[in-house]
Order: C-alpha cells, then sequence, then structure tokens
C-alpha cells in the first residue's frame, strides 16, 4: 500500500498551518493560534483506525498477520483472543498492558509474556483448586483495557492502527463494550466470515445491532479459509451466498458498495513468512500457494489502500484543508480591519477604544450569564442520570438472580459465571447505550442554545465595532466557532460550530471502571467448597450474595457515570467561556497594536519634525555665522 502522496499532503498542510501560527502569533490573534494549534496537532496525531471483528475462530488473529506479514499475534482453534490488541508503528518491537484503572501503571511485556494472554482453559469440574486458579487468571484479564503492541511494519509506518478484538460472541461484557468503543471510532471494519460456517444468527445480530444501527457504512466482508473450499464452483456459490444475504440485512443505498472478499488468511501468511526468511515446516511450506494472487488478498489489499488513500484519506484532507482557509480568510479579515483602523487618528482611535470598552464588557457579562444557564442546566440531567443507575441496578440484581435460578445441570462454576454475566450483560448494554445517547443528546442540546444565544451577542458586538470605527461589514466573518478535543466535530458551511461526541469516552468509562467485574467466580468457588451436592443452598448463598454486591456496587456506579458526565460538562464550559473570552480579546488586540502603532508612528513624526528643527535650526546657525564673517571682512554678501 501506498501512502506516499497522502503523507506528502499531509506535510504540506502541517507545514503551512505552522506557517499560520507564527502569522497567528505575531499579530496577536490568540483564538486563531490556538485552533490552528489544535489542527496541527490533529494533523500529527491523525492516522487510520481499522477495527477487525468476528466470530471466535474465524480466524481474525491470523487474517492481521497476514496483512501485516508477521506472525504477531497467538492464534489457536480454540478462543484466544483474551485482551484487545491495538497494533501500531514501533521502531523496536515493544509490547504494553494498559488497564481499566488509570491508576494502575502501565505494564511492558515481552513477546513470550505476551503470547500467554490467551483465554484460560475450562478447568477440571472436580478440580476446585484449578476452578479457584482459573478465575484468578480471569478476574487478572478482566483489569486490561487493552494490549498495545508497536512493531516496525509498513503497513503501520503509514498510520494505519490495527484493532483486534475478541469474538463476537465473547460474553465478557467488557470486552464486549471496549470493542463497541472501537467501532464507534473506526474509519473501517473487516469483519470476519468463515466460508464453511457463515452468516450465523449471532453474526447477523451483531451486524444489524453494532453496526448498520450505529451507521457504520465502511465494511470490508472477508470470507475467510478460501483454501477450504473445493475449488472454483464451490467458490462462487459462497460468494453469491454472502452477496445475497448481505443485500436483504444492509440498508439499500449500500447494497451496490458491499465489499465482499474471499481469501485464505492462513496461506498468506505462510507466503510473506517464506518471503521475508522464516523457519516453516514441510507441512506448512505444502500448504503455501503457487502464486499469491491465490489467496485473495491482492485484491483485497487494492480495494483496502484504495479506500484510505482516494476516499478516507481524501476526506480527510479536505476537512483539514477547508478548516485551514477559514482560518485564513479570518485572519485576512481581521488584518484588513486593522490597516482600515490605520487610516484613523490616534486620538479617534483611543476616543473609539474607550467607547467600545462598555461593549466589551457587557459582551463578556452576558456571555457569563448564558454560560451559567447552560452550567445550571447541565446539572439539572444529573437527576435523571442517577435514577437511569438505580433502574440498572435493579434490572441487574433481577438478571442475575433469574439466571441462578434457571442454571440446569452439574455445578460448575466457570459454566455459573458465564450465564449470569451473558444474563447481566444485556442489562448493561441497554443501560451503556442508553447514557450515551442521553449525555451526548443533552450535551449537544445545551451547546446548541448556548452557541445560539452567544451568537446573537456576538453579531451585536461585532456591528457595534465595525460601526464605531467605520469598517465594512463582513458577513462571513461574524459566527462563534466552538471546538472542544473530542473527535467528532460537527461542522457547516462558515467553519466547526460544535462538539461534544462524548461516546468514545462514555463508553470506555461504562464498560471498565462503572461495571466492576461481579465476584460471580469467587462466589461460586465459595459455595461449591461449602455445600458439596446441595444445589439449591448453593444458589440461594450466591443470590445472597449477589443481593448484597449490586447494591453496593450502584453507588459507585453513580458516582463514576455522573463524574464523568459533570467532567465532560465542565470542559464544554471551558471550552466556550475561552473561546467567547478569546474572540473578545482578539478584538481588543487588534486596537492595541493599531494603537502601538500610530504612536509609533506619531513617535516617528514626532522626531522626524524634531530632527527637521533641529537641522534647520543648524542651518540657520551657519549662515548667522557666515553673515558675521562677511561683514567682519567687509565683504558684501552677493
Amino acid at each position: 500500500m501506498d501512502f506516499s502522496r497522502y503523507n506528502t499532503a499531509k506535510e504540506n498542510i502541517c507545514e503551512q498551518v505552522k506557517n499560520l501560527q507564527h502569522i497567528a502569533q505575531t499579530l496577536g490573534m490568540n483564538e486563531h493560534y490556538r485552533q490552528l494549534k489544535n489542527v496541527c496537532q490533529r494533523l500529527n496525531d491523525d492516522h487510520f483506525n481499522l477495527v477487525v471483528v468476528g466470530m471466535f475462530s474465524r480466524g481474525k488473529s491470523t487474517f492481521i498477520d497476514a496483512l501485516l506479514g508477521r506472525r504477531i499475534l497467538p492464534t489457536s482453534k480454540k478462543p484466544t483472543t483474551a485482551v484487545i490488541s491495538r497494533i501500531i508503528y514501533g521502531d523496536t518491537p515493544r509490547y504494553t498492558l494498559h488497564f481499566k484503572d488509570s491508576t494502575i501503571a502501565d505494564k511492558t511485556l515481552n513477546e513470550d509474556e505476551f503470547r500467554s494472554l490467551t483465554a484460560p482453559k475450562s478447568p477440571d469440574k472436580t478440580d476446585k483448586e484449578q476452578i479457584k486458579k482459573v478465575l484468578r487468571q480471569q478476574d487478572e484479564l478482566d483489569t486490561i483495557a487493552e494490549a498495545e503492541i508497536a512493531y516496525p511494519l509498513h503497513l503501520c509506518k503509514n498510520g494505519v492502527d490495527l484493532v483486534d478484538t475478541p469474538g463476537m460472541n465473547d460474553v465478557n461484557r467488557t470486552r464486549i463494550e471496549l470493542t463497541y468503543r472501537y467501532l464507534r471510532q473506526a474509519d473501517a471494519v473487516i469483519m470476519l466470515l468463515a466460508a464453511d460456517q457463515m452468516l450465523s444468527v449471532s453474526e447477523v445480530d451483531f451486524l444489524k445491532e453494532r453496526i448498520l444501527s450505529r451507521q457504520i457504512k465502511d465494511v470490508f466482508y472477508i470470507i475467510n479459509r478460501k483454501d477450504a473450499l473445493s475449488g472454483p464452483e464451490e467458490e462462487s456459490k459462497v460468494v453469491t451466498f454472502a452477496h445475497r444475504n448481505l443485500k436483504e440485512i444492509i440498508p439499500p443505498e449500500l447494497a451496490n458498495e458491499l465489499r465482499i472478499f474471499l481469501l485464505s488468511s492462513y496461506q498468506a501468511l505462510l507466503f510473506r513468512r517464506r518471503e521475508n526468511g522464516d523457519e516453516l515446516t514441510a507441512k506448512q511450506l505444502t500448504k503455501i500457494p503457487v502464486a499469491f494472487s491465490d489467496t485473495g488478498f491482492p485484491e483485497f489489499e487494492k480495494s483496502l489502500s484504495d479506500f484510505l488513500i482516494h476516499e478516507k484519506g481524501q476526506s480527510k484532507l479536505d476537512s483539514y484543508r477547508l478548516q485551514t482557509r477559514r482560518q485564513i480568510d479570518d485572519m485576512t479579515a481581521k488584518i484588513e480591519d486593522a490597516l482600515g483602523l490605520l487610516e484613523h487618528s490616534l486620538d479617534e482611535i483611543l476616543e473609539k477604544s474607550r467607547e467600545l470598552e462598555p461593549e466589551f464588557k457587557q459582551a463578556r457579562t452576558k456571555s457569563k450569564s448564558i454560560i451559567d444557564d447552560m452550567q445550571m442546566n447541565l446539572e439539572c440531567y444529573t437527576n435523571y442520570i442517577k435514577e437511569q443507575c438505580q433502574v440498572a441496578g435493579d434490572d441487574m440484581l433481577v438478571a442475575a438472580c433469574g439466571a441462578v435460578d434457571n442454571y440446569r445441570g452439574e455445578l460448575d462454576s466457570t459454566r455459573l459465571k458465564q450465564e449470569i454475566n451473558e444474563a447481566v450483560a444485556q442489562q448493561q448494554k441497554n443501560f451503556i447505550d442508553g447514557m450515551i445517547q442521553y449525555q451526548n443528546t443533552a450535551l449537544q442540546g445545551e451547546l446548541t442554545k448556548a452557541q445560539k444565544r452567544l451568537q446573537e451577542i456576538w453579531q451585536d458586538v461585532d456591528a457595534q465595532y465595525r460601526l464605531s470605527l467605520n469598517l465594512p461589514a463582513i458577513s462571513n466573518n461574524n459566527s462563534i466557532s466552538i471546538a472542544t478535543s473530542q473527535p467528532n466535530v460537527i461542522s457547516d458551511d462558515r467553519g466547526i460550530i460544535g462538539s461534544c461526541a462524548v461516546g468514545g469516552s462514555i463508553g470506555a468509562l461504562l464498560a471498565g471502571a462503572v461495571f466492576p467485574a461481579l465476584a460471580i467466580g469467587a462466589m461460586a468457588a465459595w459455595c461449591f467448597g461449602f455445600f458439596d451436592n446441595q444445589e439449591e443452598k448453593v444458589k440461594q448463598n450466591i443470590k445472597k450474595q449477589l443481593m448484597e454486591q449490586i447494591p453496593k456496587m450502584l453507588n459507585q456506579i453513580q458516582k463514576d457515570v455522573v463524574g464523568l458526565y459533570r467532567a465532560r460538562s465542565e470542559e464544554l464550559i471551558t471550552v466556550i467561556t475561552n473561546t467567547v473570552e478569546s474572540r473578545i480579546s482578539d478584538m481588543e488586540n487588534v486596537l492595541e497594536q493599531t494603537i502601538h502603532e500610530k504612536e509609533n508612528q506619531e513617535h516617528e513624526q514626532k522626531q522626524r519634525k524634531e530632527f527637521l528643527k533641529k537641522s534647520r535650526g543648524q542651518l540657520m546657525a551657519i549662515k548667522n555665522k557666515l553673515s558675521v564673517f562677511f561683514e567682519n571682512m567687509n565683504y558684501r554678501e552677493g
């Protein structure tokens, strides 16, 4: 994949943005400097996020290894991906664990330690010590947010990050929600299907509920295990089946843009490993196809490359170019204002500056009132958030106890934990989805209302500013620009007008810290140890502990959710406050700089006059001396 043109375009835009930053700083245009700095930072940090999803044993890890050309991720016929793995570029290989608890320091692993991060094997049901060991292993894995793998890979060096997710049928709700967070931030989703077991009920549900319902349109459907099919005729049938069934699922407007590829990740990986000089077994060598094109990878990689560079990449560059052009237009307009002001005398500008002081003060007072109203309104939403936390806790308790009551078969702590987690996961999912939507709606709604009122204030003060100084009205220079550090920004033809895309952050927190793992395994092991072969007593004691544990969790759940909401609200309030202050300060700076220029001009003019007067005096003195001299010499002056 050749990203050279895209990277060159990015570098050129970044260079020009830095030049603009310098100009803005020199001119005292602080708001433009801040926004340009933000654009430059996002340009430098910009990368493509590719998220790979699929059921267990669909070959996700092998597919990613084949795409990268190296064996990096652990693979097995059994479920292995115990943590989410994010693969980025690094000059040297590095494996780092990031934890859900931000107070826990990141942990660096070696390659063998990383490969050991696999899902624990099912324990022997009769071995209580083994059961406890497996439960401890799972609890340790549950504390991990993601594993970051830095590797000197060509694809990643071009700004492509790959995310390997656990299976869609993973019952661990924290890993599932972290997967959904990555989906919300994805530039493209790669969904792995199996040629011999395609589009199961779970896969269709996941596609509808978690991808298509969230307006994620850029999906590459990979039908893996091409090598398991008998030949071209069966391959054609499989691809036709996928086309027909996917068209029944996806929205009609996407039906003609289906990206479906049949390939063999295993053969592609072996082919590239041989090219890289890796040592392969005799059996592996027999699996390598004659030509790399037989794996189906070249067609897929070309399509992915074209999409990233020409579709997604062009869209990113257009966005940066548009933002940069708007900054140039606005800065140019302010320079024209400054030049217009220089036509006035210093006394006139000083007088107008004094007249505008009350206007600026009033604008600040009105803006603060609007921001205070917004802050108060946002705080009112916390009561509903607390109520929903209580409802979620009640629903979790009902679901968890119901799972215990409905449990059938031999008592097995691992199975019981799995069934309880599956039952609780749906309640948690509903709560998380509802909270993300509710908080986004609240923040965006209040931002829109505040911005409308602020716009009126800005237009008034801008009009008064121009009228007082006899400056021409500028129709495209009267919009308030509010941009936060959040990833999604709402734009219109006039520029960035708002941002409160808190979904990713909320999802991350709700997936981890908000719902700490229920100690189902530990409770089950404890109960099994004291109530062997007494199923009803075991169930009653587990339910008793659940009824004690879940209500205790509610206080922390409320604290975390409300805390996150308030933090996002405060961030938005701070950004709006700084934006309004910077906008008015920029106008004051233009006046101050103009006054300074005028003072310099008048100072220079005064110096010139004094110099000329002095020179005139010197000339007159010389003339007088000459007159005296000629009189003394009895010469007449001619």
